[in-house]
């Protein structure tokens, strides 16, 4: 499945956001996050964030990332705040930590999170 992945990547064409629950306020990202996928990933998770007591998204099965998707991590921490709870991103890939790191909001998305860097 991830050779297909990786094969529309090189194509071009986008790879479906994809949130899977884990449990006890885990989730697992998969796909991609960017301006074809940030819309339906932002209604997707909006509901994770009603009533929750600490969560975690772990980013490793993140494919592609642009500046859409690192604002998307921006407005999750937002809907975090909103909802008075945590959320710490895990696994946070190499490449997003660069696009953060340019735009000056590294700090926004890994502040306090050991786990947010690999």
């Amino acid at each position: 499945m991830r050779s297909a992945r990786v094969a529309r990547i090189m194509a071009g064409s986008s790879v479906p956001f994809e949130l899977i629950d884990e449990g006890q306020g885990r989730y697992r990202l998969e796909g991609e996050l960017t301006f074809a996928t940030a819309g339906e990933a932002l209604k997707k998770t909006l509901a994770v964030f009603k009533d929750a007591h600490g969560l975690a998204f772990d980013l490793a099965g993140i494919a592609r990332v642009d500046s859409a998707g690192v604002a998307l991590l921006l407005e999750w921490m937002r809907q975090a705040a909103q909802a008075g709870t945590q959320l710490r991103y895990v696994h946070l890939p190499q490449h997003v930590r660069a696009i953060a790191r340019v735009s000056g909001i590294e700090h926004l998305i890994s502040a306090g999170w050991p786990e947010a860097v690999d």
